[in-house]
């Protein structure tokens, strides 16, 4: 397998038979194809995570896509994001600083974001948008959102809908 790319080097097992088995995170599935790796030429990224989702707006933009798959199967570690970007910790940390943030604060913007998206589409039960992101309960997550917006999260999903409605 050393003639593969070492991001599918990490992924990628072959077995006796000589299938090749490659395992992603669930939440990968679902993102489109970044147009980047497909392209050929003269062009090889420097780092592993220039050829990641959301490399060409910047470093804080790809952990925030790895970040936002990852909480959607369980928590993020700092560690196992700097791993899928194919740095350090502590380089991931350093850069992260010179940007204003943390991976902390990403977390937890990314988990607003998703959350506050997810209560606004209607599909799916507080209960689960909770669950899924990470929260103790459905109260824990309503106490955010009321924080967030000053709405309960049954406001939010009315004010979208009387929005949608005129």
């Amino acid at each position: 397998l050393s003639h593969l790319p070492p991001d599918i080097q990490r992924i990628a097992t072959l077995s006796s038979d000589g299938v090749l088995t490659m395992t992603v995170e669930r939440g990968l599935l679902h993102r489109p194809l970044n147009p980047r790796l497909m392209r050929s030429g003269p062009h090889v990224p420097s780092e592993a995570w220039e050829t990641l989702p959301g490399a060409e707006v910047g470093f804080v933009e790809v952990i925030r896509n790895l970040v936002a798959d990852a909480l959607l199967g369980g928590a993020p570690s700092a560690e196992r994001m700097a791993q899928n970007a194919g740095v350090t910790l502590r380089t991931l940390q350093r850069r992260l600083a010179a940007q204003g943030t943390s991976f902390r604060a990403l977390v937890e913007d990314t988990r607003r974001s998703i959350a506050l998206e997810r209560i606004q589409q209607g599909h799916e039960a507080l209960s689960e948008v909770a669950v899924r992101l990470g929260y103790s309960s459905p109260a824990s997550l309503s106490r955010a959102v009321r924080k967030w917006t000053d709405h309960s999260p049954r406001g939010l999903r009315s004010k979208v809908k009387d929005r949608l409605s005129r």
